[in-house]
C-alpha cells in the first residue's frame, strides 16, 4: 500500500457559501492557461430568483455536465437537516469520470461529501484515485464537519480553510502550488 502521507493532496474546506467551488473554477482556469493537464469533477450551484435549485457537476476534461442534486430540504428521513436530494445516475457518471481522470497533472474533486465519507456511496472511486499517485497535485473540497471522517480515509498534506477574510491568501497559496507543476516534465506515472 502507498504511504498516503507523501501524496500531494490539499483539502479545501470552509462553511457553506464561502466560495469553495468558485475558487476551484479559478484554479482550473489558471492551470489550463499554463498548459497544465487538469481533470476531475467541478460543481456549480444553480440559483433562480435567489433560490437554490440544483447542483450541476462537470467533467473538467470534457466539459460534460450532469445534474448532481436538487434542493429539497428535509428529504432524508435519517438526517432531516440534509438539503440536497442526489441523482443516483450522477454517482455512476462521477465514478467513471474519476477513473478516467488519471494520470493528470492537477486532479480536482469538488466535492467529497457525507455519502462518500459516512455511507461509502456516491463518488466512492475518489479514494482509489487519490491513493493512485497518478497526479502531481490534488485539490479536494470537503466541508468542515466532515473532516474527522476524511482524516480516516485521506492523508492530506495541507488543509486550507476558506473564510471571507482569507480568500485571496488561500487562492495565492494554491496558485503557488500549481505554478510548481511543470507541464513539460516527463510524467512519473
Amino acid at each position: 500500500m502507498i504511504d498516503l502521507l507523501v501524496l500531494p493532496i490539499c483539502i479545501l474546506t470552509g462553511q457553506e457559501n464561502m466560495g469553495k467551488s468558485t475558487l476551484c473554477r479559478r484554479i482550473i482556469d489558471f492551470a489550463k492557461k499554463r498548459n497544465i493537464v487538469v481533470s476531475g469533477i467541478s460543481s456549480e450551484l444553480e440559483i433562480v430568483d435567489h433560490q437554490r435549485k440544483a447542483i450541476h457537476s462537470f467533467d473538467i476534461k470534457t466539459g460534460e455536465m450532469i445534474n448532481l442534486a436538487l434542493y429539497s430540504a428535509g428529504w432524508d428521513k435519517e438526517k432531516t437537516e440534509r438539503k440536497w436530494k442526489f441523482n443516483q445516475e450522477a454517482f455512476n457518471w462521477g465514478n467513471n469520470v474519476l477513473l478516467r481522470s488519471v494520470p493528470t497533472d492537477l486532479l480536482v474533486i469538488d466535492e467529497i461529501g457525507y455519502l462518500e465519507l459516512e455511507k461509502g456511496e456516491g463518488w466512492n472511486e475518489c479514494f482509489s484515485i487519490l491513493e493512485s499517485d497518478q497526479y502531481h497535485l490534488a485539490i479536494v473540497v470537503i466541508r468542515p464537519e466532515l473532516l474527522p471522517f476524511a482524516s480516516t480515509r485521506i492523508k492530506y498534506l495541507n488543509i486550507y480553510t476558506l473564510q471571507k477574510e482569507n480568500r485571496k491568501e488561500i487562492e495565492n497559496k494554491l496558485l503557488e502550488k500549481i505554478r510548481s507543476i511543470d507541464p513539460f516534465m516527463k510524467n512519473h506515472f
